[in-house]
């Protein structure tokens, strides 16, 4: 799996240059000339098979998709109610897919550097993409892949409820807890405070007094760390049900004694992770 997902960020890399001389497609449909730093505000899905991808999620969420043809690689929009949610880049040499999340930024460059003196690494260094912004791939210290942006059209604002199939929150399944945890607090000055969740340590990232994202102990032996995106949803059990019968794979039905039965995981077709949380009725 690891050599797979480093053909892959090859692959990802050589797209991303390639998208230097072209116009990508903003993160917000409208411009908002505003930006939610140091929150994710952008989420892609890296797939070998994108019309694959686009038949699942659009049956599981009702998400429609723009096509584009990026140097000479498929790529997707995805919207929901009207709004740009994310994108999918098509790489058929990679086996399974995984989705990126993008942590909106002010100072890219600087912060990449911070990442590398942490133990990090830039995957792919700060680039100007026309249309989009500026934006850097990097590496935690234990793997897991992520990406920083500036976007020239601002990001979308964030609404005080989330609908039905929006992204809700972004969660790090960490191998080692306690290096993720010396490595964001120090890279990106990151306030992590520890609670519990059924029993179990939880950590929520706090910046500027904002909550950013959570980390778990990784709860998986056969995946390295990871940041793994939430999707609202009220009623979990309904959407885990139609997994399977779409080519999913249902890692966890709801169940009480789980975040109170509000939370099911399952994987894409090709293996991406996405959990669902009803958190609007709780």
């Amino acid at each position: 799996m690891k050599r797979n997902h480093f053909i892959t960020f090859i692959g990802i890399l050589a797209f991303l240059v390639a998208c230097k001389s072209v116009e990508m497609p903003g993160i917000s449909k409208s411009p908002t000339h505003t930006h939610r730093y140091n929150q994710v505000v952008w989420h892609d899905l890296i797939t070998p098979d994108i019309q694959e991808a686009k038949d699942f999620y659009g049956s599981i969420f009702g998400w429609t998709f723009e096509d584009f043809k990026i140097g000479g690689k498929n790529y997707v929009m995805i919207s929901h109610h009207n709004e740009y949610i994310g994108g999918m880049i098509e790489m058929p040499s990679s086996e399974s897919s995984i989705w990126i999340a993008s942590i909106s930024m002010d100072n890219i460059d600087e912060q990449a550097e911070k990442v590398v003196k942490n133990g990090g690494k830039i995957l792919l260094k700060p680039i100007t993409i026309p249309g989009r912004g500026r934006q850097v791939i990097l590496e935690g210290n234990q793997g897991e892949k992520f990406s920083l942006i500036n976007s020239s059209q601002g990001d979308a604002s964030l609404k005080t409820t989330t609908p039905n199939g929006n992204w809700l929150w972004m969660e790090l399944w960490a191998n080692d807890t306690s290096k993720a945890h010396n490595f964001y607090n120090k890279a990106f000055y990151t306030n992590i405070e520890q609670t519990t969740s059924d029993g179990r340590p939880y950590w929520i990232f706090k910046s500027k007094g904002k909550k950013a994202g959570g980390m778990i102990q990784n709860p998986l032996t056969n995946v390295g760390s990871q940041w793994i995106p939430y999707i609202q949803m009220d009623n979990p059990s309904n959407i885990i049900d139609k997994i399977a019968a779409n080519k999913g794979y249902v890692i966890l039905k709801p169940e009480p004694s789980i975040r109170k039965g509000s939370v099911g995981i399952f994987q894409d077709p090709k293996g991406a992770i996405i959990c669902l949380q009803s958190w609007n009725n709780n």
